[in-house]
């Protein structure tokens, strides 16, 4: 049957997307930067990453599928290396600085919920097959409320 594939995707890429994206946010609201309908320089296009989050949950949900799990590890040394300047050099937003290590932080923390995300679509597509329904629910649940409880203290403003 293919509609347990399809719970594991929608999980990991759609389900994802709509609670890592306000996480993000909201993490980048903390530092300072406030979103601009024209862009800037400091996060010129956030819909990019989003759209790389959402590709990459379904790469993992894939990988995990098919026992290349490496391909985690390989996908995510590609990101850091290409953006490592942006991870070590400050940047400047309406006269605020914004350190690179929180840049880094903010990716660190949007990938490890994209890891976490895809891998369980994978594992939720395992579970299902294996009519394993109450792990399938129980995990998925588990991460939601941990992602919600991430984003409610990423709104909690620090001084």
């Amino acid at each position: 049957m293919w509609w347990q594939y399809g719970i594991g995707y929608l999980f990991s890429v759609v389900i994802g997307h709509f609670l890592i994206y306000p996480l993000v946010d909201s993490l980048w609201n903390n530092l300072g930067w406030q979103r601009r309908p024209e862009g800037d320089l400091v996060r010129p296009v956030p819909e990019h990453h989003a759209m790389v989050g959402m590709l990459e949950r379904g790469l993992y949900t894939s990988a995990l599928l098919m026992g290349k799990m490496e391909f985690i590890g390989l996908w995510f040394f590609i990101k850091v290396a290409g953006n490592w300047k942006g991870f070590s050099e400050d940047r400047e937003f309406d006269g605020v600085k914004i350190h690179g290590r929180s840049i880094f932080n903010i990716a660190l923390i949007a990938n490890g919920f994209s890891i976490a995300y895809g891998v369980l679509g994978g594992m939720i597509v395992n579970w299902l097959n294996a009519e394993q329904y109450d792990l399938a629910f129980g995990a998925s649940a588990i991460l939601v409320v941990v992602t919600a409880g991430f984003w409610l203290w990423s709104r909690q403003r620090r001084g």
